[in-house]
């Protein structure tokens, strides 16, 4: 018995050991990584400690990766980012930066928060509305003006009745004002239902105001705290330069929808070993953003997005009738600003079988910063979903005969 109790003391001795020399190594290799990617713009495959030599394995995609590069610089726009998240892991399975000016594959740009939110902020203002329940999908909402502008007279109540087109009241449902990126409506909205607490709490939960990341040290995506009541129309519609987001934090907001609002964080290290220690690398950390009726409810927006909406001329005609295989929603965004300085051109959106164990399917957040030529990140996206889902298996005939999308996205006009 003495025997038996002697081996089980010593066999915890020695397992506490290794789990305490597993995670002091495990501290200093990433700090190694993370300094080797700010100074040098580089990802090492090997990392050296106390004399030590550790392998590192990624979660990259390579031939996907291939695959985007070749993309960008078919496409060459001035700048570009794109970053894929695989949803059921949380894994990035790429992420690509594009430097036309160099000609250059850029790794930090992916990961840097120093381009405009634009209207993926309206994601935030939606899920905070619907949340708070005041208003659903399909609620009619008065607007006056252009849908990308908003100015003073478009925040007010009153009704002109006037000929000039920029007085004439129109309306849109919900639904419809999302799918259209309609700034006027979301200002309005917010400036009648939420607060500037309300819209960062809400930031705050979808991974604004935080490292995003598992492994890697990146400056934060910053959603201020709206004080005055144009702020708070500013921050809600996305119409302000101070709201700022990283291409893989925009891929990972697409994924929380496609996950039901389950925040998964992402990682890019999946493995950490050298000749004779395997580290421990801990579970992906995950939170609940919302419940699943608010989550299906933002299923539908950004789907309107891709069937009617800002995406509907990219996604037209996909190849190999995917749009009847997938479940693929999107959100478009645009702003002049940012570093490197220019018009950001966002397209994110998530793509998952609908045969359930086909998968969850995966993430996209594609950012083109362009001068004069104008290049589609929506386009670049389906192109992504195209390749990627190249060999998804045709759903049984039972399942096709059913509609692939909802009545009230086909019977949405724009």
């Amino acid at each position: 018995m003495k025997k038996i109790l002697f081996i089980l003391v010593f066999i915890l001795t020695t397992c506490c050991l290794y789990a305490n020399e597993s995670t002091g190594y495990l501290d200093t290799v990433i700090a190694k990584i993370n300094d080797l990617f700010k100074d040098l713009n580089i990802l090492p495959q090997t990392v050296e400690v106390d004399q030590k030599s550790f392998n590192v394995e990624y979660t990259f995609d390579h031939e996907l990766s291939n695959y985007i590069v070749n993309l960008v610089r078919k496409f060459k726009p001035t700048s570009s980012a794109i970053v894929v998240v695989d949803n059921e892991t949380g894994n990035v399975l790429t992420a690509v930066g594009y430097d036309k000016k160099h000609d250059r594959i850029d790794y930090e740009l992916p990961f840097s928060s120093s381009h405009p939110a634009a209207s993926l902020a309206k994601i935030v203002t939606s899920a905070a509305l619907l949340e708070q329940e005041v208003i659903d999908l399909e609620t009619p909402l008065i607007f006056r003006g252009k849908t990308t502008t908003l100015r003073p007279y478009q925040l007010t109540e009153t009704i002109y009745k006037s000929k000039k087109r920029r007085f004439r009241n129109r309306y849109q449902s919900f639904m419809q004002a999302f799918a259209s990126s309609n700034n006027a409506i979301f200002g309005k909205a917010a400036l009648k239902n939420l607060t500037g607490d309300l819209l960062q709490s809400m930031a705050d939960r979808l991974g604004f105001n935080d490292n995003i990341m598992e492994d890697l040290t990146i400056s934060d995506s910053e959603f201020g705290l709206a004080d005055s009541p144009i702020k708070v129309a500013q921050y809600a519609s996305g119409y302000n330069n101070s709201n700022t987001i990283s291409p893989v934090h925009a891929a990972t907001i697409s994924s929380i929808i496609a996950n039901n609002g389950l925040l998964k964080n992402p990682r890019v290290i999946k493995r950490i070993y050298s000749e004779n220690i395997e580290l421990i690398i801990p579970p992906l950390g995950e939170a609940q953003v919302f419940n699943s009726d608010v989550a299906e409810n933002m299923k539908q927006l950004m789907e309107a997005t891709i069937v009617t909406g800002t995406g509907r001329r990219s996604f037209f005609g996909m190849k190999s009738n995917l749009l009847e295989r997938l479940d693929i929603g999107g959100k478009s965004g645009t702003f002049s600003g940012g570093v490197p300085y220019g018009k950001h051109d966002w397209f994110v959106a998530y793509a998952k079988p609908k045969n359930d164990s086909l998968g969850k399917g995966i993430s996209i957040a594609v950012m083109n910063i362009n001068s004069k030529r104008k290049i589609r990140s929506s386009k670049m996206v389906r192109n992504i979903i195209e390749h990627y889902f190249r060999d998804l298996p045709e759903k049984p005939e039972k399942e096709s005969e059913s509609s692939s999308w909802p009545s009230n996205l086909l019977n949405t006009k724009s």
